[in-house]
């Protein structure tokens, strides 16, 4: 049965870590403004445990070790970027990683590794299961909580974006074949093995024999186009004596097919690789992975949205963290920011970002929530046309020719201009629209046209931990985890050094 713990320290008077310190030693213990203690306040103390009900049965299965302390480790774990050794040997000897967690005395013992393990992959099924994200609602409610204490002021806020690596290997189409045949058919019995043809068993044994880039390697271009065409023929004949019921891999095979074949009765045509879809299959480790190619970065991963709350004076949260495929674009994260910003800190009055949150959408949301949407970009090029709107009409500042033309107006709000060349050339509203937008942009003061700046060095901090900009996590709510705990880690940074401020602030000044 799953019951709430409790977060009164209990002392032992022989084994209590401070009594057996010297005085200066104990002191750096006791500093409340350090971040052990900071954390032990403002995170450990303040964890919700009553979302996590669902995971255990009313009669029996309650955990060995209060929730507070496991979502507290996942916490410690990604704000330090610890491995999960390294987490374990922290916990057991580092005194100041002890008294973070509540653990007041040398007999304290920290779960077991099986308990921990066992709550994350709870967590994890859960949300495969049940569609919710229980970790996220425990931030959320973290969030808020800090948010109160410390009168976090949300009339203010700021978000970005960053493209993050999952923790696979980048392949060749033929090696990310190979990889899905070799991970469907290891999962499958001798058994169920035996349902295909000796020819065939043979030529996936021999496939699982080696590395997909082994096999690759050896190959060469007309061997590997006939390979491809070999393993899709492959590929549909295990779609026909197989299904979801033989093996969880079962979904990597039909997913090939489906995305890099056409299949024509028995026969498979292999795709052009401009009709495959970036959210098609990346890995057989990670299928909630996508391809995304920004600027001159290239990730099969995910993209991270973070929003905060960025007012001159006070606090500073992370009120909003969210994690999609690659694909997902900018737009499609401003609405679900601002509401769970909404949520959390109140009423949003001014909102900065960057243009390629822009959209009609976007711009209509914000009017409809009374706030003042400030991008500060806008995408594309500037164009070689200016419009000055008059009483009778448009004028437009031809760039190229440097003329400036009177615009026709041939249907509402739509005008025409015949250039030097005898040309017409049309404008709809929205490209006028646009000029206008580019405009006051460009005459925002600097103070607000940057404000959104600071904001990339908190995904900085985000990412910190990343190698070649990859996560250690495979799978989207893995990384999601990740990003959620990651982002708790830097709030509690930022209360410790507002905490810090506030008392060296509160000091009177010495003749």
């Amino acid at each position: 049965m799953f019951k709430k713990s409790t977060t009164n320290r209990q002392i032992d008077f022989l084994g209590n870590i401070a009594s057996n310190l010297d005085s200066t030693r104990a002191e750096t213990l006791n500093d409340p403004d350090a971040w052990y203690n900071q954390f032990y306040e403002h995170v450990f103390c303040r964890f919700d445990e009553s979302c996590f009900e669902v995971l255990y049965s009313s009669t029996m299965g309650r955990t060995n070790s209060s929730i507070r302390t496991l979502l507290s480790m996942m916490s410690l774990k990604e704000g330090f970027g610890w491995s999960d050794r390294q987490l374990y040997e922290q916990i057991g000897f580092n005194l100041l990683v002890r008294r973070a967690l509540g653990f007041e005395n040398l007999s304290d013992a920290p779960p077991v590794a099986s308990t921990y393990y066992s709550f994350k992959q709870a967590v994890y099924q859960y949300h495969i299961e049940q569609g919710r994200d229980l970790i996220e609602e425990t931030f959320k409610a973290l969030t808020k909580s800090q948010a109160e204490f410390f009168d976090v002021d949300g009339k203010k806020i700021r978000m970005d974006s960053k493209l993050i690596g999952s923790n696979i290997v980048r392949c060749s189409r033929l090696q990310l074949i190979i990889s899905c045949l070799q991970a469907f058919w290891e999962s499958l019995s001798a058994e169920l093995q035996g349902r295909l043809d000796e020819d065939r068993r043979k030529i996936l044994d021999e496939l699982c024999k080696k590395k997909p880039n082994q096999i690759v390697f050896s190959l060469s271009e007309g061997e590997k186009s006939q390979k491809l065409i070999d393993l899709g023929e492959l590929l549909l004949h295990l779609k026909r004596h197989y299904d979801d019921s033989d093996s969880d891999k079962f979904p990597l095979v039909e997913r090939l097919l489906d995305e890099q074949y056409q299949i024509e009765g028995d026969q498979t045509k292999l795709k052009p690789g401009k009709e495959i879809s970036a959210n098609s299959i990346q890995s057989p480790h990670d299928p909630d992975a996508a391809y995304r190619k920004k600027s001159k970065q290239t990730v099969n991963g995910y993209s991270i949205n973070v929003t905060e709350t960025c007012n001159d004076e006070g606090l500073n949260l992370i009120v909003d963290v969210q994690t999609e495929k690659a694909t997902q674009a900018d737009t499609g994260f401003m609405k679900p920011a601002i509401d769970n910003a909404i949520d959390i800190v109140g009423p949003v009055e001014q909102a900065y970002m960057d243009g390629a949150y822009q959209s009609p959408d976007n711009v209509e949301y914000g009017e409809t929530k009374e706030i003042d949407m400030v991008f500060t970009g806008i995408q594309g090029a500037k164009g070689n046309f200016e419009f000055v709107k008059t009483q009778e009409g448009l004028l437009v500042l031809d760039k190229s020719s440097d003329t400036i033309i009177e615009g026709v107006e041939y249907k509402d709000d739509h005008y025409k201009i015949k250039l030097p060349g005898g040309q017409w050339r049309y404008f709809k509203p929205e490209q006028i629209e646009c000029f206008e937008r580019r405009k006051a942009l460009e005459n925002l003061p600097p103070e607000v046209r940057t404000r959104r700046n600071n904001v990339e060095a908190t995904i900085f901090q985000l990412s910190y931990h990343s190698r070649n900009n990859k996560t250690r996590y495979r799978g989207q709510i893995k990384n999601k985890v990740w990003a959620t705990c990651r982002s708790a880690w830097i709030n509690l940074i930022r209360i410790r050094n507002y905490v810090k401020k506030s008392a060296r602030e509160a000091i009177p000044a010495t003749a």
